[in-house]
């Protein structure tokens, strides 16, 4: 997801499949799963993070992601400026908590890079 977005063009709306999501993540394999009990559940599983992601990246920054049930995500990247705001968001997801970590605190010598 994160890669799809950065590689996006500025001033687009970009349409993301889930299926073509979960096959880039699993380097081509996903679409050669035999097993179709184990593919919907990795579906059902990608729905509910793509569900998840939206909603808290759109806290951040209001309907960049709509999700469209039940494969696409549209992304919609309007500036350059809102373009940077996605990829931050994107890039604070925490699956785990599935919710944006908090902003990373600066570093102690941040500010002499500055000057």
């Amino acid at each position: 997801m994160l890669a799809a977005v950065g590689r996006a063009s500025l001033q687009t709306n970009l349409t993301l499949n889930i299926n073509n999501l979960l096959n880039d993540a699993t380097f081509g394999m996903f679409g050669l799963w035999e097993n179709r009990e184990s593919l919907k559940h990795m579906q059902r599983m990608c729905r509910q993070l793509i569900t998840a992601l939206a909603r808290a990246v759109n806290k951040e920054v209001s309907n960049s992601l709509i999700y469209e049930p039940p494969e696409d995500l549209k992304v919609v990247l309007s500036d350059p400026h809102q373009h940077h705001q996605v990829l931050a968001a994107i890039e604070r997801f925490s699956c785990e908590s599935m919710d944006l970590r908090a902003p990373p605190m600066p570093d102690l010598f941040d500010d002499l890079f500055d000057a």
